[in-house]
């Protein structure tokens, strides 16, 4: 019994002492990983763990989303999304590194930078799934329409109901909505949502009357509320 408490003991003062002296928090979370178990409710190395292993999941599946879809292209386009993925990387570690530093030297670096990082890789894997689902449907959203917004109006036009919104920059923006949308505006008014677009056969009439002359517009036709 003494010798396994030992042991124990030893192990802890070597991984503490280890991490103490790794340069990044990248590679303290890998001493972790070998040593410690997950316990959200546990002291620090603890909950780092469960960070750690939240991390590794999110990033399972970002590299699943990832290789499914960049089989499916080839030339300039499979370049680019490589370019695009390396940027991202430097991008995510250099964000968290920066968030990190709101603890900097202290117990919490490591613990926001692999909270940072599974949170970061989620968006990416998220936006990824996003994009290539609009592309297969053929329903691509132009990258300029605002994709989270604050409801500010939502108004019956004569082709399409009008969505006034404040984006995250603050700046007023208005585009065009399913009239399914305006039907719901006591559920969507003063919301923060996320939008979903589909390109929407539209009249394209000079008047209100049917003339059978349609344009295709890329219309809200969906809002989930954020809060």
């Amino acid at each position: 019994m003494f010798k396994k408490i030992t042991n124990s003991i030893l192990l802890t003062v070597l991984t503490l002492s280890s991490i103490g002296s790794s340069s990044s928090p990248a590679q303290s979370e890998y001493l972790i990983a070998q040593a410690v178990k997950c316990n959200p409710n546990g002291n620090t190395l603890e909950m780092r763990k469960c960070a750690s292993d939240s991390y590794a999941v999110a990033d399972k599946k970002l590299n699943q989303v990832y290789q499914q879809n960049i089989s499916k292209l080839s030339g300039e386009y499979k370049n680019r999304l490589i370019q695009a993925q390396r940027a991202w990387i430097t991008f995510r570690d250099a964000t968290c590194n920066f968030e990190a530093a709101e603890a900097l030297g202290g117990t919490l670096e490591p613990l926001l930078y692999t909270g940072c990082l599974e949170r970061v890789t989620s968006e990416r894997t998220a936006y990824l799934q996003r994009y290539f689902a609009n592309l297969n449907s053929g329903s691509r959203t132009d990258p300029t329409l605002p994709q989270v917004g604050t409801v500010k109006s939502l108004v019956d036009g004569d082709i399409m109901c009008y969505a006034t919104l404040i984006d995250d920059n603050n700046t007023e923006r208005r585009v065009g909505a399913s009239f399914e949308i305006c039907a719901k505006k006591a559920q969507f008014l003063n919301k923060k949502v996320r939008l979903t677009y589909a390109r929407t056969n539209v009249n394209d009439c000079q008047s209100i009357e049917p003339c059978g002359k349609t344009r295709q517009e890329m219309l809200v036709t969906k809002m989930e509320i954020i809060r």
